[in-house]
Order: structure tokens, then sequence, then C-alpha cells
């Protein structure tokens, strides 16, 4: 590196919701400040090189070398295999240089990690991810690139990196553009994205509403680690509740509890 410091860097990274739970990969092209980001079941390194091959397969191994020419990660266990991710099982072979931070010097990839402020502004530190999906992910992913910068002249990183590398690439790895005045870097979108999830059987009676979960279930508790957002309005009284449960008592009570007192104002104030 010191001897080709113009050598364009991937730095990539983990950002984890909880313990065993479902985890992003992200990787940073440093100079056009473009992020992917990807949903993994695990925190493993077999879903890191699967994400890998991916892109491998999705680009043709000329613009994969020209894009990934040198990554930069840590030396977390999800990273500990780097002939996987430098190699690939056809002609030519090697694909990419892995290097690995200094231990504790997790700020010699501090692009990587000041871009995910921008990922918790939607997904706040204790946000579940096991609820999302690859396209949630992607929806979020398309908001942050399309945000202009000022370290690139006012452009966001998508219309930076098409200009380096095309619009045809950023289209072969799921990326597409978001309008300036419909960009959301806020919980806002986090709402819109459970919003846009498939139904979860929102089951009424005559006594309130039950939680979003299976019929089977009739409302006995909210689904382990959900986040619930719950709107509360009377008039010009506006009380939203961000709620996520851990399967305790008293949780299912409060949620029970609030869900009744939200159903009647609706029905009162509509």
């Amino acid at each position: 590196m010191k001897k080709n410091p113009d050598t364009p860097v991937v730095q990539m990274d983990s950002v984890i919701s909880r313990k065993g739970g479902k985890c992003l990969l992200t990787i940073h092209f440093v100079e056009c400040s473009l992020m992917l980001v990807f949903l993994r079941d695990a925190n493993t390194s077999k879903s890191v090189t699967n994400i890998i091959n991916y892109l491998n397969t999705d680009l043709e191994p000329k613009v994969f070398k020209n894009l990934f020419q040198v990554v930069l990660t840590d030396n977390e266990s999800e990273f500990s295999n780097p002939k996987g991710i430098e190699y690939r099982n056809t002609l030519p072979p090697l694909r990419t240089r892995v290097y690995y931070c200094d231990a504790g010097s997790s700020y010699q990839k501090g692009a990587c990690e000041v871009n995910h402020e921008l990922i918790r502004r939607v997904f706040p530190k204790g946000t579940s991810f096991d609820q999302l999906t690859q396209e949630d992910v992607t929806l979020m992913m398309s908001h942050i690139n399309s945000y202009k910068r000022k370290k690139l002249n006012n452009r966001s990183p998508y219309e930076t990196f098409s200009f380096y590398h095309g619009e045809e690439v950023l289209q072969k790895i799921g990326c597409s553009p978001v309008a300036p005045g419909d960009i959301m870097l806020r919980s806002t979108l986090l709402k819109k994205i459970i919003m846009n999830m498939p139904p979860t059987n929102h089951l009424l009676r005559n006594e309130g509403v039950d939680s979003p979960i299976t019929k089977k279930s009739r409302g006995s508790r909210p689904p382990f680690d959900m986040l619930t957002i719950i709107i509360i309005q009377f008039k010009k009284l506006k009380i939203k509740l961000h709620l996520g449960y851990k399967g305790g008592i008293w949780a299912t009570r409060l949620y029970v509890s609030v869900t009744k007192v939200a159903f009647r104002l609706q029905n009162f104030t509509s």
C-alpha cells in the first residue's frame, strides 16, 4: 500500500443488532463513499464469503477486480477466512487482496465507521434486524447512497460511482437512485419499511386489538424481539411509542393495554 498509495480501497465491516440475530455486512468504496449493505442470517465467515461470491458472479471478473483491488477490514471472526474472500474457483483465481486493521485500531477504516452513523439514523442501536428482508436493506442503502456529500462536491455517492464506473455496474449490484426530495435518513424510513412488510394478521376483537402475530397465537404476546411502533392520536395530541419486546409478561400487558387504547381512540376520533 505504501508503494501504491493511489490504490482504491474497499472497507468492509459488520453492523450487529443482537447476538445470535440477523446482522449486516457493509462494503464501503472509499473514493466515492458508496456503501453496499447485505443482510445475513448469522455473523459467520461463510456468510461473508457467500456475499463476495455473489458479487463476483454478478460482475464480470475484470469489473470485480477493478472495484475490489484491496479490501480492508478488522480481525473479527466473520473475516477470518481471507483466502475465501481473495480467491475464486475460476480463472484467474486471485480476485482481491485482504488486509486487516491493527488490533484495536478500527479508526483505520474510519470512512466505513462514519457511514454506519447514517445506517443508525434509520436503524437506531437496539433495533432488531430479524424482521427485515434484503429488499428492506436495499431500500435503506439506496437512500444513503443518494444523499449528497460536501466531500463529493455536493454530489451523491451514487452519482460519483456512476461517473467512475458506469450506472450499469450500479444496477448489477442492486443500487438505484432516490430523488433528493424523497430521501429519508431517519426512523420514519424504518416505520415505512415495517409498514411495507407482509401482513402480520392484525386481528380485531370487540374489546380491542390483538398483537400482530399468527392466528394460532391469538394475541397472547408480541413476537420475540419484535420492534412495534404504535401511534396514539387524539385531536392534536399525538403519542408515538417505539416498543421492543424481550418476551416478558410485563411487556405483553403493556402492549395489550396500549393497543386497546390506540384502537378505541382511533374509533372515537374517526
